[in-house]
């Protein structure tokens, strides 16, 4: 019958959301007409101590119960026990004021599951919690599969940097690298964790480094980014210095196609629209061979909304004259390039100033002693550093997935994300490091916990290791 009330109460006129089992100790404690009085005093309170506190309160059972005893609501002393948790005094022990918590648990719950979670799924493991803290764990060292990523890296970017002396020998043009920022790690993506920033101190007085962000996972074929401020866009209509963009990607599936990520698709999407801009303001068509994309893409693509958006943008900033030329770099190129998922004929780098370039550089080698999945990977070979053969080429851009391993406090179900196999229900299996949050209670009431370092810590470790192994090439 409780059940049946829950079920007709005037959700909307009372302004509360919750599961209907929740409210079942109040209407079975007093009339239905009380009962409904009493939630809209309850949803009054809960609004002015989520404004005046910032403090977010769902309904529980317990709560329920609370409002459904002899009496008045008793709704200051809701507000007594919000005040001693706020002031460091909870107390778990005390079910009012544990379940005062649980709409603060919710939110935390939601982001932690991407997704809404059954209400009464969630409750229930808000009451298993545990409290906090606990003990802290080992310190976090790189294991041996990461010390010898770490010497690919080192490699690889002195590779890459080698390429840009060369290619800044052959010309006057000013010649820009630009570290990119995908933004799919804590401060950078690939192109500038794992190359350009280990390589700032030997490329500083020659280059000019910026640090721009396209965007690769989750984009699509015709998606055009607007990575560069006005400013900039102003000095690629002056200068038009050389760009190098530096991104890496994993192996391909496409046999003699050397595979870049969305990245450069991406800033090429871009530069269809700058060259297209530069030529009709000039009266002219863009030059044959300057795009690298291909035709039937580009006629596909200026029809695309972004294009035509971004166009209007840029528009504004963009003067006439000559238009840039795209090129592919990698330290082993084959005879196409895969830009994404689309495959383009290569195109090495242009010596000389005739022409301004944006030279789309990965600096990956494609090389392994590892099974790497049926991916276009070659032997390593006698001609290549040991490590080489003995790591996977990308490793390190996998690094925030292994390290973003979360559960919930020993006692109540652990979660992961990454690396976690139902054999192994104590840790992840072949993560970087156990790092994760969990879930408890302390003095100031529902806490979510970092356990183990950071992902910055990390990522700074590594590259401190990888500057270090490129003094030593060097």
């Amino acid at each position: 019958m409780k059940h049946e009330q829950a079920d007709q109460l005037p959700w909307n006129e009372i302004g509360l959301r919750c599961d209907p089992q929740h409210v079942a100790p109040l209407l079975g404690a007093v009339p239905l007409d009380e009962a409904i009085q009493r939630l809209k005093q309850f949803v009054g309170w809960v609004s002015e101590v989520g404004t005046a506190r910032g403090v977010h309160v769902a309904m529980t059972p317990v709560l329920a119960h609370f409002l459904g005893q002899p009496g008045e609501p008793r709704l200051h002393e809701l507000n007594e026990l919000v005040e001693f948790t706020r002031s460091g005094r909870f107390d778990p022990d005390n079910e009012v004021q544990r379940d005062l918590e649980y709409g603060r648990f919710q939110i935390e719950y939601r982001r932690f599951v991407a997704s809404r979670p059954p209400d009464e799924d969630a409750y229930r493991l808000f009451t298993e919690l545990d409290r906090l803290p606990l003990a802290p764990g080992p310190p976090w060292e790189p294991t041996d599969e990461d010390f010898l990523s770490v010497k690919r890296a080192a490699y690889e970017a002195v590779g890459c940097a080698r390429f840009l002396h060369q290619f800044k020998a052959s010309t006057s043009r000013p010649v820009i690298v630009i570290g990119n920022d995908k933004g799919q790690l804590l401060g950078g993506g690939y192109g500038r964790l794992w190359v350009v920033e280990p390589l700032e101190e030997i490329l500083k007085g020659d280059f000019e480094i910026r640090y721009d962000r396209v965007t690769s996972h989750g984009t699509m074929r015709l998606n055009v980014p607007s990575p560069f401020p006005k400013q900039f866009i102003h000095r690629l209509c002056d200068e038009m210095p050389h760009l190098v963009i530096v991104d890496g990607a994993g192996a391909s599936r496409l046999e003699g196609a050397v595979r870049f990520s969305r990245v450069p698709r991406g800033y090429a999407n871009w530069f269809a629209v700058f060259n297209q801009l530069r030529s009709e303001g000039n009266g002219t068509a863009a030059a044959p061979g300057q795009e690298l994309l291909p035709q039937d893409h580009l006629s596909e693509l200026r029809k695309w909304h972004e294009y035509t958006i971004v166009g209007d943008e840029i528009g504004r900033w963009t003067t006439p004259g000559p238009q840039y030329t795209s090129t592919l770099w990698a330290p082993e190129p084959e005879a196409a390039a895969l830009l994404g998922e689309i495959v383009v004929p290569w195109r090495s780098p242009l010596a000389g100033d005739a022409t301004a370039q944006v030279v789309y550089a990965n600096p990956v080698i494609y090389r392994s002693d590892l099974d790497d999945g049926g991916r276009q990977v070659k032997p390593a070979g006698d001609e290549m550093p040991h490590y080489i053969g003995r790591s996977r080429p990308y490793y390190l851009d996998s690094v925030d997935k292994r390290l973003r391993v979360q559960s919930f406090v020993e006692g109540t179900p652990r979660l992961t994300t990454w690396g976690e196999t139902n054999d192994n229900p104590d840790g992840p299996v072949g993560c970087l490091n156990p790092v994760h949050t969990v879930f408890g209670f302390g003095a100031h009431g529902f806490e979510r916990r970092a356990v183990g370092p950071s992902l910055s810590t990390c990522v700074r470790v590594l590259q401190e290791l990888i500057k270090t192994e490129i003094d030593r090439i060097i």
